[in-house]
């Protein structure tokens, strides 16, 4: 029997690590979190050397104020780091399926699933949004954003048109949890090769 491999994005403040969570611990499918895959990453000495000599500072607030304003430092910045990220959700999906040789799923949470053109990686995409307001609010609560910079770092990310154009389902990241754990669990039991248990 043949698993599903299953994207999961989402701009910005969208909700999508709620969604991933609920997925996991709902449905009991495996996540990769890449956003954790980056950090490990970053921890990587031979990763650090290349960004030191790239950037000449390990220091991820001036990396990001740097990777923001210049595309080619955002490119320089992608080349290094986004190999190294897929090697290892490489590895973590052969040893989840290694380990549970049964899994009908493994869920991707790729932030920039869209931005990086991986939809064809994967069997399913879900993909997870919330009006722009919302958003912002979120960032200005949760990470101390100004307006003028939440509103920055949204737009500087795919538009909701763009990603939702590769969405096998698109999951609200406002409404209540109970709507959305009906909707995915609907959406997954078609997607599952044995259906949901």
């Amino acid at each position: 029997m043949g698993f599903a491999r299953i994207g999961l994005t989402g701009g910005i403040a969208s909700g999508k690590s709620t969604i991933a969570t609920l997925i996991r611990e709902r449905f009991g499918i495996p996540l990769i979190d890449y956003d954790q895959l980056t950090a490990k990453t970053y921890q990587d000495p031979r990763v650090q050397a290349q960004i030191l000599h790239t950037f000449a500072t390990l220091e991820k607030p001036k990396i990001a104020e740097m990777v923001f304003a210049d595309a080619k430092k955002k490119q320089a910045l992608e080349c290094i780091i986004h190999p190294q990220v897929f090697a290892l959700a490489q590895v973590e999906e052969a040893a989840i399926l290694a380990s549970k040789p049964h899994t009908q799923a493994v869920l991707h949470d790729v932030p920039l699933l869209f931005e990086l053109g991986l939809q064809g990686r994967f069997d399913s995409i879900i993909v997870v949004s919330a009006p722009l307001e919302v958003r912002i609010q979120r960032l200005v609560e949760t990470r101390a954003y100004t307006l003028e910079h939440a509103r920055a770092r949204i737009q500087s990310g795919a538009d909701d048109a763009s990603r939702l154009s590769i969405a096998d389902v698109v999951i609200s990241g406002v409404q209540p949890l109970r709507e959305t754990a009906a909707q995915l669990e609907a959406f997954l039991a078609g997607i599952l090769p044995a259906g949901i248990a």
